[in-house]
């Protein structure tokens, strides 16, 4: 009999459906989620409307039903506290308490990090304008500023000069805070750090992390860093030796003291190497397992549950998924100002296209979509595209961009 899961939250259909479906397919899924519609109900084994973000509902429904559960998981970042915490109270194969909190609290994440020697970023917490300008000097500009409690890249911001600092404060300490699961308003004032930016995807099992992918990124307009793109083709080396960004994640990993699930650790790399920017005790958003499993086989969602339910899986061939392409891409779709979505239409022969994955339109006509400050994460939809190598990859996205067409009216109080 396959093994009892419980599941803190369905997420978003549009960017967690797929990975419902696979544990749906692979364990008895009882998922806790106050929030979860109709199809995501249906896909589970099981249903209860509780709030699952809250450790001491979860912790007493745990205790309620102990013994019934071979392993408990999240890919809900504002779930992770949640999970670690009733995951121990029953003995369940789960993150140490201070482990997930540090994963959710930057500044505790930067203290680990330090003191494992793992490379990465100076970082000072603020919680005044005063503070964060003494802070950028002495860190010396440019800096980040970045809520210490948030995730997906939501009020970061790059500050060049002591003249821009009093705007960015705002922005980052005004930022998405009760929309995205946290009260928290500290700040982290960061030392900027230059080169392209990736994201490594692991599995843990008793505090071992194997890596899966490697994910290349691509951002939208400074100073934000919303992220716009991503491709994993492992066929491809991120650099000439990339052994050395393994083991800076596997240093990470340690020091953060990681034992169990999932792992998604996000590095720049800067002319000194690689350095860690965050890690997150959960896979990875925006699609990332998707893509890994498209151009790996491997599906780090499935595989992270069966870590903490402690069995093993059917093995699957070596190499993408389906025997496809070795390389997958997603990108989002942003509107060109901020306006309301009328209207959107992809030519009938891009829609058609083999190496098209999925395209798919993430909101109503109708809505008002803002960009950065005013809304981060205002996407229209995306498109997830397979193909034998990160350029081509890149040309397929080009050709979805082209051959789409976005109807929007422009809002009035549009700055």
């Amino acid at each position: 009999m396959s093994p009892r899961l419980l599941l803190l939250g369905a997420g978003d259909p549009d960017y967690r459906g797929y990975s419902l479906e696979a544990l749906a397919s692979n364990f008895r899924v009882t998922l806790l989620d106050a929030s979860a519609n109709e199809w995501q109900r249906s896909v589970v084994d099981e249903h209860v409307d509780l709030a699952h973000r809250d450790p001491a509902l979860v912790s007493d429904y745990v205790d309620r039903n102990q013994g019934r559960f071979d392993g408990i998981f999240t890919y809900d970042e504002f779930s992770v506290e949640a999970a670690a915490e009733a995951g121990a109270d029953a003995g369940l194969r789960a993150n140490p308490v201070a482990t997930a909190r540090a994963c959710r609290d930057k500044a505790e994440m930067r203290a680990r990090l330090a003191a494992g020697n793992v490379p990465s970023a100076r970082s000072v917490q603020v919680d005044s304008r005063d503070a964060a300008r003494g802070a950028a000097r002495e860190i010396g500009y440019p800096v980040v500023l970045k809520p210490q409690a948030l995730a997906g890249s939501i009020g970061v911001i790059r500050v060049d000069a002591d003249s821009e600092l009093e705007v960015a404060y705002d922005i980052a300490s005004n930022s998405g805070h009760g929309t995205y699961g946290s009260s928290d308003r500290r700040l982290l004032v960061e030392e900027y750090l230059d080169g392209p930016e990736i994201s490594v995807e692991c599995v843990v099992q008793d505090g071992v992390p194997e890596v899966l992918a490697i994910t290349r990124k691509s951002l939208g307009p400074a100073p934000y860093f919303e992220e716009i793109g991503h491709v994993v083709a492992p066929g491809e080396p991120v650099t000439a030796d990339d052994s050395t960004i393994v083991s800076v994640v596997r240093a990470a990993n340690s020091a953060v003291e990681i034992a169990w699930g999932a792992t998604h650790t996000e590095l720049r790399l800067t002319r000194t190497g690689p350095r860690v920017v965050e890690i997150g005790a959960r896979p990875g958003g925006d699609l990332i397992p998707l893509l890994v499993r498209l151009a790996t086989g491997r599906d780090q969602v499935v595989e992270a549950a069966a870590a903490v339910c402690g069995v093993g899986l059917p093995a699957v061939p070596a190499g993408p998924e389906g025997g496809g392409p070795a390389a997958a891409a997603i990108r989002f779709i942003y509107p060109p100002a901020e306006s309301r979505l009328v209207g959107l239409h992809l030519d009938p022969e891009i829609e058609s296209a083999p190496w098209l994955h999925a395209f798919t339109r993430e909101v109503e006509f109708g809505t008002v979509l803002r960009t950065p400050p005013h809304a981060f994460l205002d996407r229209i939809g995306f498109a997830v595209v397979r193909a034998e190598s990160t350029n081509r990859c890149q040309q397929y996205l080009d050709a979805v961009e082209n051959g789409l067409t976005v109807s929007c009216n422009r809002l009035a109080d549009a700055v």
